[in-house]
């Protein structure tokens, strides 16, 4: 038989879908699976065999970018946090105390930030009405003592239009006989 012959009678074989999903068919598969929720007896099992292993990104800094920090922080909006995940959320963290450097770090990434009156008016009405308990006060006034206040000594820190804001904010308010009578006990002795 010639080469010929054996062209003529060759018979084209069917192509063979790929293998490489396309990536409509991956984003609608981890939509999928992301949609089902493990049960409870599987979070136990996950969350045991993850106990003492060290997270991957512990300790580390830089390992997104700005815009992926972004998605995870659009991805987070809107989230209600419930009673429950508070209170676990809560006990976590009690007693855990943030290192100088944390601090730092913290309060050098909030620096030059300002909140829009909107997040303002949310906070002052998520305040309004709450009063400190006794045990709290004196908790507060335990962790302040030895403590020089920010502005001790320090002059013109305050601009004219603040300084207006502050006397109106106080204009009218009744101060009650036992706030006087602690006032004129901790200015006792003071010079002007």
């Amino acid at each position: 038989m010639s080469f010929m012959q054996l062209s003529s009678k060759y018979i084209p074989m069917k192509k063979k879908k790929p293998f490489v999903k396309t990536k409509e068919q991956l984003i609608s598969k981890s939509i999928s699976s992301s949609r089902k929720k493990p049960s409870a007896e599987t979070r136990k099992k996950m969350s045991k065999s993850m106990k003492g292993q060290t997270p991957w990104n512990k300790g580390r800094t830089g390992i997104y970018s700005k815009e992926t920090l972004k998605k995870m922080s659009q991805s987070q909006m809107g989230k209600i946090v419930s009673k429950e995940t508070r209170k676990k959320l809560s006990t976590a963290h009690k007693g855990k105390t943030m290192s100088e450097a944390s601090k730092r770090r913290n309060s050098e990434s909030h620096k030059g930030k300002t909140l829009s009156e909107a997040s303002k008016r949310k906070i002052s009405k998520a305040h309004k009405g709450k009063k400190h308990s006794e045990v709290s006060k004196r908790k507060m006034s335990k962790a302040m003592k030895g403590k020089t206040p920010w502005n001790k000594g320090k002059n013109n820190i305050y601009s004219k239009e603040t300084l207006k804001k502050m006397s109106q904010s106080q204009m009218g308010k009744i101060v009650s006989k036992e706030t006087r009578r602690k006032l004129s006990k901790a200015h006792k002795g003071l010079k002007h």
